[in-house]
């Protein structure tokens, strides 16, 4: 129901959808001060909380356990993050774009950093470590520390506004990207119609909701197997928060420690439908890091085959820092290829069938025949 409203929104109007987007920020960047802040002004801190970061007395895990862990820690992380893409298919409407979208960048992650770890502080200092791995619902468990089952409701409230705006980001930028695949001749040109009298791309708008529809359905009636992570269980995010800023309108959402082992009692449908968003946006994951992977794999590759096209956006510590952030990537695909095989391959599947498509499009390709009617 929210896709396809908040998709009728931007239909209808860029302007709606940018005033609920400002909306939703301005509540969730209120429910990320409170959820950092208040623990601190109501003196309801603990710095006993702490205590297993600072007093490691179990058995050390083997080098392999450990960086496997951090691998699968890694990859809950980068949802919060990944926001920051959204930039970038709407850089053609910015202003100084060569400017404005490093600026962007740079701004919107610094604040996505100090909120993600000021939230993180904020958990470990209210929360005990125990606590902490066992839930699924951190931000909730603090606030209603802070005011009892009233503050459950609270951040309940906070994390649907948060949820809110970040599907509307997505709802706003991602329609700019099958606008511009129409542009290059490679999907049908009906995508890349602008509407007569609402002025907005209506057809990549629709595409795009049918498509999203379809996947949360898929993922609300796949169970994938995977095997069970042996201990020293790695937190998959214990402490996930979700941060906004110009630049980055993507959320996060707390998840499980581990999933939870299979047995012949039922689940609760909640637990089902939190395992199906999990499992949506580990794919969602999945395929990012190799489409990152690859953007940034290009940048060797133009400076090669382009030495002398003009670098409007500088690439700072060139060829240390590409190199750095691929081999990121290539260790968080890693760990979620080890964590989650079954879904991981089918995600590559689907990949590989685009490429498939890729070439045959390019193929059919006529030069210039994608224009604006």
């Amino acid at each position: 129901g929210i896709v396809v409203g908040l998709s009728l929104i931007n239909l209808f109007s860029t302007r709606w959808g940018a005033g609920v987007q400002s909306a939703a920020t301005v509540a969730k960047v209120s429910f990320l001060a409170g959820l950092i802040v208040l623990p601190f002004l109501l003196r309801r801190i603990d710095p006993a909380n702490l205590q297993p970061l600072l007093s490691w007395n179990d058995a050390h895990p083997s080098m392999l356990t450990f960086w496997k862990a951090i691998g699968i820690a890694m990859v809950a992380v980068l949802w919060p993050y990944d926001g920051w893409i959204n930039l970038g298919p709407v850089a053609e409407d910015i202003r100084e774009p060569q400017r404005n979208v490093p600026l962007g960048l740079g701004i919107g992650l610094g604040i996505v950093i100090l909120v993600y770890l000021g939230a993180n502080v904020s958990y470990h200092l209210t929360l005990t470590m125990s606590h902490l791995s066992a839930s699924s619902t951190v931000a909730a468990d603090v606030f209603q520390v802070l005011f009892g089952p009233l503050g459950a409701q609270i951040a309940a409230l906070g994390v649907m506004c948060s949820t809110f705006g970040a599907t509307n980001s997505n709802m706003i930028t991602g329609p700019r990207i099958y606008l511009a695949v129409a542009r290059d001749g490679l999907v049908p040109r009906w995508l890349h119609r602008i509407h007569p009298v609402f002025l907005t791309p209506a057809n990549a708008i629709v595409a795009q909701a049918v498509w999203t529809v379809f996947l949360i359905v898929l993922f609300a009636v796949w169970k994938p197997s995977e095997p069970q992570p042996t201990p020293p269980a790695a937190n998959k995010g214990e402490t996930t928060a979700a941060a906004s800023s110009d630049a980055n309108e993507q959320t996060a959402m707390p998840k499980e420690v581990a999933r939870t082992a299979k047995s012949s009692v039922p689940e609760p449908h909640s637990v089902q439908m939190k395992r199906a968003f999990d499992n949506l946006t580990d794919s969602v994951i999945c395929a990012g890091l190799l489409f990152y992977g690859l953007t940034v794999s290009a940048v060797y590759v133009l400076r090669r085959t382009r030495p002398h096209a003009e670098r409007t956006y500088k690439t700072w510590g060139y060829p240390l820092t590409p190199a750095l952030l691929l081999v990121a990537y290539a260790g968080a695909f890693v760990s979620l290829l080890i964590q989650q095989p079954q879904q991981t391959l089918s995600v590559l599947m689907l990949i590989a069938s685009g490429v498939v498509y890729y070439f045959a499009a390019s193929r059919w390709q006529r030069p210039g025949a994608v224009k604006i009617d």
